[in-house]
């Protein structure tokens, strides 16, 4: 999903997405084991 397909609030930014406690820290474990970067995770709507 693009930024542009995304809702947003009444500023304009995007809205909140609420993780699950298991997909928070499935991208903890991305991170801390350098599978993925921070970025990476951005791009892919975490």
């Amino acid at each position: 999903m693009s930024d542009s397909d995304r809702p947003t609030d009444r500023a304009g930014r995007r809205a909140k997405r609420f993780l699950s406690v298991s997909q928070k820290y499935e991208i903890w474990l991305q991170l801390v084991r350098q599978e993925v970067t921070i970025a990476e995770c951005l791009l892919a709507g975490f």
